[in-house]
């Protein structure tokens, strides 16, 4: 009997259905991942806001609140200066004003004419008042930090320029009134910058504290040439010596160093899909929504396979998969700023015996967008603070030394000798475990004849070297060998 032909197995009619099933898997697929591109929004479900204000909270001392009268403070200027803009009375508003040149030694006679009619007008209206009556508070906790749109990257501090611009005219009032030999109102305008220094370095986010820095060093840099160039009475440099103290203790770097952790969390939770454990893939749509797309290189051609746009479209999200998802990311961002609240913590002769290693993060490619191109310079933040711990320390014991120059008719033989009729124990030099440098030259009552410094980042002793261009660059590692930050040196009649 004839046995039936075998039909191959890939004619059409076996082969065609499965091959049609998988054909309309792939393109239900594709079109479930087009659909979900085109759709997907994020999931920001955790007030990271919120947590940033109760960190500043919880280091600030307790008792009344002065932030609320700095920002009356700050709406009054506004209301003073509103009808300045718009007439010939312009250039008296703050911020039109350059406050350096009326420290130098030619300065022009206008400008000073110029700036003592804003400051003279800013006392009448009652802004100074409610500046004084802030510096009596114990702390300044200010509301949560929260942008129109949402997420913290795009958030704006418009009262921080006018808190520095505040503060620079009071440490113009300080150098009018030491001039004029009105002491008590050098120390008024003294308390209130310092009281808006100290504060700023309480607030949550790193520029804040930044800008407090920034204007206590220009604070203590005036008085420090006041001291220097003004014959100044003992109960008047005692009272400038308590000012200075009750600028201590600044707040912590690790306020602003773990806020930024917080920011960058925010932005996670804004720029990845949540899956409900913890994970989920990067959504470039949400870039310029965050405010991403301004910020380092992203519009960098360069940058990426997608770089070199202004904004990202939808359909980019597809590409997500092929970049760090949000466990990943987020695990970058904790091991970074781990490290860095370690560093914060330690002494600078710590930092220097256990540097901070940042292999891990200069290696970061273009799958981590948001920490490549985020990541903020915080060694560098760390470095200026204890530039500003120098700084603030030196300013405290030329205040001493002067203060024990006027009651003792003679300058000490040493700094032990401010103990325990000045202070109770010598302020530390962050830069040297052997504290500052102090030379008496001089015992003189009418001369500055003695050395004061600090050997600054290079740890020598170079002589009271100080830098021709600026100062600051003994405290900078890359400009300092051979320079020492000079507080006070004898003038050479004295020496």
């Amino acid at each position: 009997m004839k046995q039936p032909k075998c039909k191959p197995w890939y004619r059409p009619r076996n082969v065609l259905p499965p091959v049609l099933a998988v054909v309309l898997t792939i393109a239900g697929w594709l079109t479930f991942l087009v659909y979900w591109a085109l759709t997907v929004q994020p999931n920001p479900s955790v007030d990271y806001a919120k947590q940033m204000q109760a960190l500043s909270v919880d280091h600030q001392p307790k008792g009344d609140n002065g932030w609320p009268l700095l920002m009356q403070a700050l709406s009054l200027v506004r209301e003073i200066e509103e009808p300045l803009s718009r007439d010939e009375e312009s250039s008296h508003r703050l911020d039109y004003l350059d406050f350096d040149t009326i420290y130098e030694p030619n300065a022009d006679e206008n400008e000073i004419v110029k700036l003592n009619r804003a400051l003279k007008n800013l006392e009448s209206e009652g802004v100074f008042d409610l500046l004084a009556q802030a510096a009596e508070c114990p702390n300044a906790v200010g509301p949560p930090r929260r942008s129109e749109t949402g997420p913290l990257l795009s958030v704006l501090l418009p009262e921080l320029s006018g808190l520095r611009l505040l503060a620079y005219a009071r440490i113009a009032s300080m150098h009018f009134a030491i001039a004029e030999g009105n002491n008590d109102e050098a120390i008024k305008a003294l308390d209130e910058t310092l009281y808006i220094a100290r504060s700023l370095t309480y607030q949550p986010i790193l520029v804040e504290q930044r800008v407090g820095q920034g204007i206590a060093l220009k604070a203590c840099k005036r008085l420090r040439n006041a001291v220097t160039k003004r014959d100044i009475d003992q109960p008047t440099l005692s009272r400038f010596l308590a000012s200075c103290r009750r600028l201590l203790p600044l707040g912590s770097l690790t306020i602003g160093i773990e806020s930024g952790r917080l920011l960058f969390h925010d932005t996670i939770q804004y720029t990845f899909t949540d899956n409900g454990h913890g994970n989920g893939r990067l959504l470039f749509s949400q870039f310029d929504d965050v405010g991403m797309m301004n910020i380092g290189d992203i519009s960098d051609p360069s940058w990426s396979p997608f770089g070199g746009r202004e904004s990202f479209p939808p359909i980019a999200n597809l590409a997500g998969i092929a970049f760090a998802d949000r466990k990943e990311t987020a695990g970058v961002i904790d091991r970074y700023f781990d490290a860095f609240i370690r560093q914060a913590k330690m002494s600078r002769e710590q930092r220097l015996v256990n540097p901070f290693d940042d292999s891990e993060f200069r290696q970061l490619n273009w799958r981590h967008p948001i920490p490549k191109v985020l990541l903020p310079a915080i060694a560098k933040a760390i470095d200026e603070r204890d530039g500003l711990e120098c700084q603030i320390a030196g300013t405290i014991l030329m205040l001493s030394i002067e203060q024990y120059r006027a009651s003792s008719a003679h300058y000490p033989g040493s700094l032990t000798d401010l103990i325990p009729a000045i202070l109770d124990e010598l302020p530390d030099d962050p830069y040297s475990a052997e504290g500052f440098i102090y030379r008496p030259v001089s015992e003189n009552m009418e001369s500055a004849g003695y050395f004061l410094y600090s050997v600054g980042a290079d740890g020598i002793d170079n002589g009271g070297t100080m830098s021709a261009d600026d100062p600051s660059d003994a405290f900078t590692a890359d400009s300092s060998d051979g320079l020492d930050f000079v507080f006070n040196k004898p003038r050479p009649e004295d020496s």
